[in-house]
Protein backbone atom coordinates (compact mmCIF):
# COMPACT_ATOMS: atom_id res chain seq x y z
CA UNK A 1 0.00 0.00 0.00
CA UNK A 2 2.97 2.23 1.03
CA UNK A 3 4.65 1.85 -2.33
CA UNK A 4 1.02 2.28 -4.26
CA UNK A 5 0.95 5.63 -2.12
CA UNK A 6 4.50 6.55 -2.90
CA UNK A 7 3.77 5.76 -6.73
CA UNK A 8 0.49 7.66 -6.69
CA UNK A 9 2.59 11.05 -5.50
CA UNK A 10 5.04 11.05 -7.81
CA UNK A 11 2.30 10.24 -10.89
CA UNK A 12 0.60 13.40 -9.78
CA UNK A 13 4.01 15.72 -9.21
CA UNK A 14 4.85 14.96 -12.46
CA UNK A 15 1.31 16.06 -13.97
CA UNK A 16 1.23 18.76 -12.08
CA UNK A 17 4.56 19.66 -13.35
CA UNK A 18 3.59 19.27 -16.98
CA UNK A 19 0.49 21.58 -15.85
CA UNK A 20 3.13 24.29 -14.60
CA UNK A 21 4.83 23.94 -17.44
CA UNK A 22 2.31 23.92 -20.14
CA UNK A 23 0.99 27.11 -18.43
CA UNK A 24 4.36 28.92 -18.48
CA UNK A 25 4.70 27.97 -22.21
CA UNK A 26 1.44 29.69 -23.02
CA UNK A 27 2.74 32.79 -21.11
CA UNK A 28 5.76 32.89 -22.59
CA UNK A 29 3.73 33.02 -25.87
CA UNK A 30 1.46 35.28 -25.14
CA UNK A 31 3.85 37.95 -23.54
CA UNK A 32 6.13 37.48 -27.23
CA UNK A 33 2.73 38.18 -29.28
CA UNK A 34 2.24 41.59 -27.54
CA UNK A 35 5.88 41.95 -27.19
CA UNK A 36 7.48 44.87 -29.67
CA UNK A 37 11.18 44.39 -30.70
CA UNK A 38 13.36 47.79 -30.53
CA UNK A 39 16.24 47.64 -32.67
CA UNK A 40 19.20 49.75 -32.09
CA UNK A 41 17.94 52.14 -35.33
CA UNK A 42 14.70 52.89 -33.02
CA UNK A 43 17.23 53.30 -30.11
CA UNK A 44 18.76 55.77 -31.97
CA UNK A 45 15.81 57.54 -33.97
CA UNK A 46 14.23 58.22 -30.88
CA UNK A 47 17.32 59.39 -28.98
CA UNK A 48 17.68 62.35 -32.10
CA UNK A 49 13.86 62.64 -31.92
CA UNK A 50 14.73 63.64 -28.39
CA UNK A 51 18.00 65.67 -28.87
CA UNK A 52 15.79 67.78 -31.59
CA UNK A 53 13.02 68.73 -28.90
CA UNK A 54 15.42 69.75 -26.29
CA UNK A 55 16.89 71.86 -28.95
CA UNK A 56 13.33 73.62 -29.42
CA UNK A 57 12.66 74.16 -25.88
CA UNK A 58 16.00 75.93 -26.15
CA UNK A 59 15.70 77.95 -28.64
CA UNK A 60 11.97 78.62 -27.32
CA UNK A 61 14.01 79.42 -23.37
CA UNK A 62 15.87 82.07 -25.37
CA UNK A 63 13.30 83.70 -27.27
CA UNK A 64 11.13 84.21 -23.98
CA UNK A 65 14.34 85.27 -23.03
CA UNK A 66 14.87 87.99 -25.24
CA UNK A 67 11.05 88.91 -25.52
CA UNK A 68 11.17 89.63 -21.74
CA UNK A 69 14.23 91.78 -22.39
CA UNK A 70 12.10 93.79 -24.75
CA UNK A 71 9.42 94.34 -22.65
CA UNK A 72 11.55 95.69 -19.35
CA UNK A 73 13.22 98.14 -21.51
CA UNK A 74 9.80 99.34 -22.61
CA UNK A 75 7.96 98.86 -19.33
CA UNK A 76 11.90 100.82 -17.56
CA UNK A 77 10.83 103.60 -19.45
CA UNK A 78 10.47 106.76 -17.75
CA UNK A 79 8.75 108.92 -19.62
CA UNK A 80 6.70 108.85 -22.91
CA UNK A 81 9.60 110.56 -25.13
CA UNK A 82 12.32 107.21 -23.50
CA UNK A 83 9.10 105.11 -24.88
CA UNK A 84 9.33 106.66 -27.83
CA UNK A 85 12.66 106.60 -28.69
CA UNK A 86 12.97 102.90 -28.29
CA UNK A 87 9.63 101.83 -30.11
CA UNK A 88 12.02 103.97 -32.99
CA UNK A 89 15.18 101.51 -32.98
CA UNK A 90 12.79 99.08 -33.05
CA UNK A 91 11.23 100.35 -36.21
CA UNK A 92 14.71 100.87 -37.75
CA UNK A 93 15.70 97.29 -36.96
CA UNK A 94 12.44 96.00 -38.96
CA UNK A 95 13.33 98.27 -41.91
CA UNK A 96 16.89 96.97 -41.74
CA UNK A 97 15.72 93.45 -41.81
CA UNK A 98 12.74 94.25 -44.49
CA UNK A 99 15.43 96.05 -46.81
CA UNK A 100 14.14 99.05 -46.57
CA UNK A 101 17.56 100.79 -45.86
CA UNK A 102 20.74 101.80 -47.53
CA UNK A 103 23.01 99.71 -45.70
CA UNK A 104 27.00 99.15 -45.44
CA UNK A 105 29.61 96.91 -43.84
CA UNK A 106 32.52 94.08 -44.88
CA UNK A 107 31.88 92.05 -47.41
CA UNK A 108 32.70 90.94 -50.67
CA UNK A 109 32.23 91.96 -54.56
CA UNK A 110 31.36 89.31 -57.02
CA UNK A 111 32.02 89.80 -60.97
CA UNK A 112 30.68 87.19 -63.08
CA UNK A 113 30.68 87.85 -67.03
CA UNK A 114 30.04 85.06 -69.74
CA UNK A 115 32.73 83.52 -70.97
CA UNK A 116 35.03 84.78 -74.01
CA UNK A 117 36.59 81.72 -74.88
CA UNK A 118 34.74 79.89 -78.11
CA UNK A 119 34.63 76.34 -77.69
CA UNK A 120 33.00 74.38 -80.27
CA UNK A 121 32.88 71.48 -77.94
CA UNK A 122 29.99 73.53 -75.92
CA UNK A 123 26.94 74.38 -76.55
CA UNK A 124 26.48 78.19 -76.43
CA UNK A 125 24.11 78.03 -73.59
CA UNK A 126 26.79 76.59 -71.18
CA UNK A 127 29.05 79.61 -72.23
CA UNK A 128 26.80 82.55 -70.57
CA UNK A 129 25.46 83.34 -67.21
CA UNK A 130 21.70 82.61 -66.64
CA UNK A 131 19.30 83.34 -64.05
CA UNK A 132 19.55 80.56 -62.25
CA UNK A 133 22.93 80.98 -62.15
CA UNK A 134 22.97 84.22 -59.89
CA UNK A 135 19.82 82.53 -57.96
CA UNK A 136 22.49 79.93 -56.95
CA UNK A 137 25.38 82.52 -56.46
CA UNK A 138 22.77 84.11 -54.25
CA UNK A 139 21.78 80.92 -51.94
CA UNK A 140 25.87 80.29 -51.46
CA UNK A 141 25.89 83.68 -49.84
CA UNK A 142 22.75 83.64 -48.05
CA UNK A 143 24.24 80.41 -46.38
CA UNK A 144 27.48 81.68 -45.79
CA UNK A 145 25.45 84.31 -43.75
CA UNK A 146 25.27 87.25 -45.92
CA UNK A 147 23.06 90.15 -44.35
CA UNK A 148 22.14 92.11 -47.35
CA UNK A 149 22.79 91.50 -50.98
CA UNK A 150 22.70 93.73 -54.61
CA UNK A 151 22.83 92.69 -58.15
CA UNK A 152 23.99 95.56 -60.42
CA UNK A 153 22.56 98.42 -57.53
CA UNK A 154 19.33 96.11 -56.85
CA UNK A 155 18.59 95.24 -53.39
CA UNK A 156 17.54 91.55 -53.23
CA UNK A 157 14.76 90.74 -50.94
CA UNK A 158 13.96 87.50 -49.84
CA UNK A 159 10.21 86.57 -51.38
CA UNK A 160 10.15 89.86 -53.12
CA UNK A 161 12.88 89.86 -55.81
CA UNK A 162 12.12 88.16 -59.40
CA UNK A 163 15.50 86.91 -60.74
CA UNK A 164 14.82 85.88 -64.77
CA UNK A 165 16.26 85.89 -68.07
CA UNK A 166 15.45 88.50 -70.67
CA UNK A 167 17.41 87.44 -73.75
CA UNK A 168 20.99 88.43 -73.00
CA UNK A 169 20.70 90.42 -69.70
CA UNK A 170 18.82 89.41 -66.34
CA UNK A 171 15.58 90.94 -64.86
CA UNK A 172 15.92 91.92 -61.30
CA UNK A 173 12.81 93.44 -59.47
CA UNK A 174 11.52 94.35 -62.77
CA UNK A 175 14.34 96.58 -64.10
CA UNK A 176 16.81 94.77 -66.59
CA UNK A 177 20.76 94.52 -65.72
CA UNK A 178 23.15 94.02 -68.14
CA UNK A 179 26.73 91.95 -67.70
CA UNK A 180 29.08 92.28 -65.81
CA UNK A 181 26.72 91.23 -62.80
CA UNK A 182 28.24 92.71 -59.97
CA UNK A 183 27.11 91.20 -56.80
CA UNK A 184 27.68 92.82 -53.47
CA UNK A 185 27.25 91.08 -50.36
CA UNK A 186 27.38 92.17 -46.63
CA UNK A 187 28.37 89.76 -43.80
CA UNK A 188 31.84 88.09 -42.89
CA UNK A 189 33.75 88.47 -45.92
CA UNK A 190 36.45 85.67 -45.08
CA UNK A 191 33.33 83.23 -45.03
CA UNK A 192 31.54 84.79 -47.76
CA UNK A 193 34.69 84.82 -49.73
CA UNK A 194 35.19 81.04 -49.00
CA UNK A 195 31.62 80.60 -50.12
CA UNK A 196 32.49 81.30 -53.71
CA UNK A 197 36.18 79.99 -53.75
CA UNK A 198 34.80 76.62 -52.47
CA UNK A 199 35.30 73.56 -54.49
CA UNK A 200 31.82 72.81 -53.75
CA UNK A 201 30.37 76.03 -54.80
CA UNK A 202 28.31 76.75 -57.81
CA UNK A 203 31.17 79.71 -58.54
CA UNK A 204 33.56 76.78 -59.07
CA UNK A 205 31.08 75.23 -61.47
CA UNK A 206 30.78 77.98 -63.55
CA UNK A 207 34.36 78.48 -63.75
CA UNK A 208 34.89 74.83 -65.43
CA UNK A 209 32.34 76.47 -68.46
CA UNK A 210 35.27 79.27 -68.19
CA UNK A 211 32.55 81.69 -67.17
CA UNK A 212 34.53 84.26 -65.59
CA UNK A 213 33.66 84.74 -61.57
CA UNK A 214 35.59 87.13 -59.58
CA UNK A 215 35.83 87.78 -55.54
CA UNK A 216 37.00 90.59 -53.78
CA UNK A 217 36.28 91.32 -49.97
CA UNK A 218 36.42 94.76 -48.96
CA UNK A 219 36.03 95.98 -45.43
CA UNK A 220 33.03 99.21 -46.34
CA UNK A 221 30.92 97.23 -48.92
CA UNK A 222 27.66 99.71 -49.77
CA UNK A 223 24.03 97.82 -50.36
CA UNK A 224 20.93 100.02 -51.76
CA UNK A 225 17.47 99.68 -50.32
CA UNK A 226 14.68 97.80 -51.89
CA UNK A 227 12.27 100.48 -54.05
CA UNK A 228 10.03 97.76 -54.76
CA UNK A 229 6.70 96.90 -53.38
CA UNK A 230 6.27 94.97 -50.54
CA UNK A 231 2.42 94.71 -49.96
CA UNK A 232 1.36 91.53 -49.63
CA UNK A 233 -1.61 89.72 -52.00
CA UNK A 234 -2.47 86.48 -50.10
CA UNK A 235 -1.85 86.75 -46.49
CA UNK A 236 -3.92 88.20 -43.54
CA UNK A 237 -3.53 88.79 -39.95
CA UNK A 238 -4.44 86.22 -38.20
CA UNK A 239 -8.12 86.59 -35.83
CA UNK A 240 -8.00 82.80 -34.08
CA UNK A 241 -11.38 81.29 -35.72
CA UNK A 242 -9.99 80.65 -39.02
CA UNK A 243 -8.36 77.43 -40.25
Amino acid sequence: MIYLKRKTNVFLFFLLMICLGFLASSLYNLLQKNAKHVTLSMVYNQNNEIIKENVKIDLLEKNKEKLQDELDIYFSADNENELIHNLKNDIREMEKFAGLTNLYGQGIIIIINDSKIINSNYESSLLIVHDFDIQNIISDLRNAGAEAISINGERVVAGKSKIKCAGPTIQINDKVVAQPFIIKAIGDKYYLEASVNSPNGYANILREWDIFVEVNTSVSVSVPAYNGNLGFKYIEDYKGDKK
